[in-house]
């Protein structure tokens, strides 16, 4: 629309003969034939239908807009686990009318900081020293063995950064001991250093959400005579799965609705 005509009222647009159309309740003002016209319902007191998009940051977000708009003829809510997606339509199509399904409400169940931190550093090879700064950097989230344990042992991996690793064995109760030798003021000095087999985290898939406890395998390797150190998740995918099966059971129950799985 020309500016000249943004501040005029659908009244004052008909009284200076401008032709004005009305299709289903939306007038429409007719500027060069039928193949030039522009929508006038935003001068109109209100819109003639809802519509648009609210995206919330959390479940309880999402019950709240469901609830407030939901229409049992009309309302369906999508479930897409891959993207983490709950999509709520209110004006889809029912088995007796089409609809515009453009009035919906979105929940992106945003991942942890944590779950990025451990999913990102899964299965990346690391010298010990930056290993050591992973682990201490996140300590707060291990459970087993202890954080003060898993702490004397990130400390230790630092104080043996120059060391030259010979060789290293599995133990009966499962842990891994490394041989090396450290030139200490020009003399050579023996020693051992022992890391555990498995450790355990406990962290929240998503944001604001409850914590999972995932299994971690911690592997090294000897290469040149130096350290390399990294960890392996245990199935962190049936961790992902059993907290968006809960966000899943939650919503379900709050809204009543039978959740369809689909791409969002």
């Amino acid at each position: 629309m020309t500016k000249q005509f943004e501040t005029l009222s659908v009244a004052a647009l008909t009284a200076q003969a401008l032709e004005v159309k009305e299709v289903a309740g939306i007038p429409f003002l007719v500027l060069d034939g039928v193949q030039n016209t522009k929508s006038l319902e935003r001068f109109l007191p209100k819109p003639q239908r809802r519509s648009g998009c609210t995206y919330v940051q959390d479940q309880d977000g999402f019950i709240t807009i469901f609830n407030r708009y939901k229409n049992d003829d009309s309302t369906m809510v999508y479930a897409d686990r891959k993207k983490g997606v709950f999509n709520a339509v209110f004006n889809d199509h029912s088995p007796q009318d089409t609809g515009w399904c453009d009035h919906v409400c979105v929940y992106s169940c945003e991942k942890s900081n944590e779950w990025k931190a451990w999913l990102n550093k899964d299965g990346v090879k690391m010298t010990q020293e930056e290993f050591a700064q992973f682990i201490e950097q996140n300590l707060v989230d291990i459970v087993d063995p202890s954080s003060a344990h898993m702490l004397a042992i990130s400390r230790e991996l630092v104080a043996r950064k120059s060391a030259n690793f010979s060789s290293f064995i599995r133990l009966s109760n499962g842990s891994h001991q490394f041989s090396y030798d450290e030139d200490i003021k020009g003399s050579t000095k023996s020693g051992k250093l022992k890391v555990p087999e498995t450790f355990k985290i406990r962290i929240p898939v998503f944001l604001n959400d409850a914590c999972y406890g995932i299994n971690a395998r911690l592997r090294c390797r000897i290469k040149e005579q130096s350290l390399q150190m990294w960890y392996e998740l245990i199935r962190p995918h049936n961790v992902y799965e059993d907290a968006f099966n809960e966000i899943h059971a939650i919503i379900t129950e709050a809204t009543g609705m039978e959740l369809v799985n689909a791409d969002c």
